[in-house]
């Protein structure tokens, strides 16, 4: 590996691990940038002495081409994002909270709330991007792992996970046998199945929550009350929990 510094490392593999704009993806697969998703996120965490929800409570509100998501992360601090249709590449300049209190007025407490309780200076705007799921992450002794193997988008809220669980497979992997090579393609195999699912649900609720016409709108409701407690949601929240298509044994190395 030749370094921008001008020096060389040696070893065993290489492990992409390096992001969505990864430069060991784009040696491996080529400069394709990520794909926009149409619609950008403002995100803040508020200051909230005495939280309006409770401990383990999450949130999300949707718009017509437009949503808010909150939930606590710790005492009296409590994470919010609110996402709009939009062009990539754009800039708020000054007023952005005013904006955003602006997009959400009259929406159910505490939206408003969370919005003025955050220092303006704080609020992050970003384009949301992702890709589709690739059949190769890597060849002969490299591979990929996390956003640079499959990046997705907040929609299901598995990006930081994924990564996680792809390093467990991967070390598992690579001290089950002498072959590198053959381990960095087992663990491709166990891998791409779960973070493609992934991938695929992400997008697909986002897609549905970008939609703003009144009967699309209305068609995304009634798809919501009905799935929401349904089968399709249960099978996907008991496959985030149970690690399902993980190697045997995976499991007990995160107690």
């Amino acid at each position: 590996m030749h370094l921008a510094d001008g020096n060389t490392e040696r070893g065993d593999v290489l492990v992409g691990a390096d992001g969505i704009n990864s430069i060991v993806r784009r040696r491996l697969l080529g400069p394709r940038p990520p794909d926009f998703t149409g619609y950008i996120a403002w995100r803040g965490v508020a200051e909230v002495s005495q939280p309006a929800i409770d401990r383990d409570y999450f949130c999300c509100l949707y718009g017509r081409g437009t949503r808010f998501v909150f939930y606590p992360i710790a005492r009296d601090r409590v994470h919010w994002m609110s996402v709009a249709n939009g062009r990539p590449g754009g800039h708020d300049g000054p007023g952005r909270q005013e904006m955003l209190l602006e997009r959400h007025s009259g929406w159910a407490a505490p939206v408003e709330q969370l919005i003025r309780a955050t220092s303006p200076a704080s609020i992050l705007r970003n384009d949301v991007v992702d890709r589709k799921p690739d059949a190769t992450w890597g060849r002969g002794r490299v591979t990929l792992l996390g956003d640079a193997a499959h990046p997705m988008n907040f929609n299901v809220g598995q990006g930081a996970c994924q990564a996680i669980e792809d390093g467990i497979t991967l070390a598992r992997s690579l001290s089950s046998g002498s072959d590198p090579v053959q381990a960095l393609r087992q663990y491709e195999i166990d891998r791409q199945p779960r973070t493609g699912t992934m991938q695929q649900t992400a997008r697909m609720i986002g897609k549905m929550g970008a939609w703003r016409g009144r009967a699309t709108v209305a068609l995304r409701s009634a798809v919501i009350r009905s799935l929401w407690e349904g089968p399709v949601f249960k099978l996907l929240d008991q496959d985030m929990r149970s690690g399902a298509r993980w190697p045997t044994g995976v499991l007990t190395d995160l107690r």
